[in-house]
C-alpha cells in the first residue's frame, strides 16, 4: 500500500464495524469471532468494535421539532382457510396464536409475544413459506422483516447437517430486489446474541464454548436439527425502497467453510431459487433538533426511528488528521522468507461521537443495538452534514423512543467487554 490521502465520505457499501474496527480494538467492543466467506455476499453483520472517543461533556438545551409521526399500512389479512383451521383447533384459554417465527430472528431480536402480534398486524413481519427441494436438501423462505431502510430474510435449511465448530455455507448466492443488486450481509445463524455489555453470548445467556486451541466452538444447528441462513439487506439510504418490490434469491451448492480464505468445500450440488414480493412496515418518527455533543464540534440536527433501524444526522465541520499505518507483507530474499512492515501516512477526517442506541420513554436504555448493515460518513465531498444509520437487533415501537444515544467516553478497564456502560458514558439527545 502506498502513501494515502483518505478523506471520508458516506460509505454506502461498507458495514459500520468494518470501518471503525481498526481504531477500537482496545476499547469496549462487540466481540464476535467468526470466519468470513466471500466479502460481497458474506459480510458478517455481527463482527467488529465500536469506536471510543474521550471528550468532556457539556451541551446546550435541544430544540426539537417533530416532522412526521407514526404511519401504518399494509395490514396483514389472515387467509380464510387458515382462519377456519384456527377456529376448529383447541387452544389454551387466553393463549395467543402466531405464525411460526424464524428461531434465529426471534432470538436475535429478542421479540416478545406482544411484539410478534404487533409485527404481524403491521406487516413488518411476513412469512413467504416457499420451499424448494434439490439433491435431498429442502430450503424454505420462512420469514422477512422489512422497515423503511433495511430488511432481514430468514431461510430454513433441512437435509444437511454439520458438526459443532463447522461453519456451513452456500457456494454462491444472488439477491436482486426489483431486478437490481443490493448491499447485504449474509451467513448461517450461529446461536449468538449480544448482551447488554456488547459481548457476544449464546442466546440463553451462557458463555460460548471453546475449542482446545481457544477458538469459539459455534453450533449452527437449531433445536429441530435444521440450519438457518440469514440475509440482511440495506436500501442504501433510499427510504421505502423495499416496499412492494419483487425479490429474487438464488442459492447454489452447499457445504462448509474450510478455514482457508474464501474456500468452501461443496458437499451438495444443487440450486434453490425463490421469488416473492416484499411487504413491510413504514412506521417512522422523524425529528429536527439542535443538540451540541459536548466540545466535540458535532451537533445533532436530525433523527429518524424505524422499527428495525435508527438514523442520526450531524452537522460536523471537517477536520483533517494525519496518521501512520503499516503495510505488512512477506518477501523472499536470497531464498529466505521474511516479514516486511512498511510505514505510510494517510489523511482522513476526524469522526464524531458514535451513534450507539436509543433511550425509551420509560427510561430504558438500549445502548448496544447494532446488527447491520449500516453506513456512516459525510453525505458528499463538500458538505459538513454527516450521517450515521444502521439496522438494529431489536424491534422498536417508534412511538416509545425518546432519545438517541451516542458514545461520550469509555472507561479504560472496559476493554475486556465485561463493563456495562451507564448513562454517564453517553450523550443522550432528546428527539421529542
Amino acid at each position: 500500500m502506498n502513501t494515502k490521502n483518505t478523506l471520508d465520505i458516506l460509505q454506502e457499501d461498507i458495514i459500520i464495524p468494518e470501518i471503525v474496527q481498526e481504531k477500537a480494538n482496545d476499547a469496549f467492543a462487540r466481540i464476535h469471532l467468526e470466519a468470513s466467506g466471500n466479502t460481497e455476499s458474506k459480510q458478517n453483520s455481527k463482527t467488529g468494535n465500536f469506536q471510543s472517543r474521550r471528550t468532556s461533556s457539556g451541551a446546550s438545551g435541544a430544540k426539537v421539532t417533530a416532522i412526521s409521526g407514526r404511519r401504518k399500512h399494509r395490514k396483514k389479512i389472515i387467509a380464510t382457510a387458515f382462519a377456519a383451521a384456527l377456529a376448529v383447533c383447541t387452544v389454551t384459554a387466553g393463549a395467543a396464536v402466531y405464525m411460526n417465527w424464524s428461531s434465529g430472528l426471534e432470538k436475535e431480536l429478542r421479540v416478545t409475544e406482544e411484539q410478534k402480534q404487533a409485527a404481524e398486524t403491521s406487516g413488518l413481519a411476513d412469512f413467504p413459506k416457499m420451499s424448494v427441494t434439490n439433491a435431498g436438501v429442502t430450503v424454505t423462505a420462512q420469514q422477512s422483516i422489512v422497515d423503511n431502510y433495511y430488511a432481514y430474510l430468514s431461510f430454513k435449511v433441512e437435509g444437511y447437517s454439520v458438526e459443532p465448530g463447522i461453519q456451513p455455507d452456500f457456494g454462491s448466492m444472488n439477491v436482486l430486489v426489483d431486478g437490481q443488486s443490493v448491499t447485504l450481509g449474509a451467513s448461517f445463524y450461529d446461536g449468538l446474541i449480544f448482551g447488554d455489555n456488547g459481548k457476544a453470548v449464546l442466546a440463553d445467556g451462557s458463555p460460548i464454548p471453546l475449542n482446545e486451541d481457544g477458538s469459539l466452538l459455534l453450533d449452527y444447528t437449531q433445536e429441530d436439527g435444521s440450519l438457518e441462513y440469514r440475509i440482511n439487506l440495506s436500501a442504501n439510504g433510499e427510504k421505502g425502497a423495499f416496499f412492494g418490490k419483487p425479490i429474487h434469491v438464488e442459492f447454489k451448492d452447499l457445504g462448509y467453510y474450510t478455514g482457508k480464505a474464501e474456500d468452501i468445500q461443496t458437499e451438495v450440488e444443487g440450486t434453490w431459487t425463490f421469488d416473492w414480493t416484499l411487504q413491510g412496515d413504514d412506521s417512522i418518527y422523524t425529528a429536527e433538533c439542535s443538540e451540541p455533543l459536548g466540545d466535540t464540534g458535532a451537533t445533532i440536527i436530525g433523527a429518524e426511528i424505524s422499527p428495525i433501524s435508527i438514523k442520526a444526522i450531524y452537522d460536523f465541520p471537517r477536520e483533517e488528521v494525519t496518521e501512520t499505518g503499516y503495510n505488512e507483507y512477506e518477501e523472499v530474499v536470497d531464498g529466505e522468507t521474511r516479514q516486511v512492515s512498511e510505514p505510510f501516512e494517510y489523511t482522513h477526517y476526524t469522526e464524531p461521537p458514535v451513534l450507539r442506541g436509543v433511550k425509551l420513554k420509560d427510561g430504558t436504555l438500549l445502548s448496544n443495538l447494532y446488527m447491520g448493515p449500516g453506513q456512516m460518513g459525510y453525505v458528499d465531498a463538500e458538505s459538513t452534514q454527516y450521517v450515521s444509520m444502521f439496522a438494529i437487533d431489536r424491534i422498536l415501537d417508534v412511538d416509545e423512543v425518546q432519545s438517541l444515544v451516542f458514545i461520550k467516553s469509555i472507561p479504560e478497564d472496559a476493554g475486556d467487554g465485561e463493563y456495562t456502560l451507564t448513562e454517564d458514558d453517553f450523550y443522550i439527545v432528546d428527539i421529542r
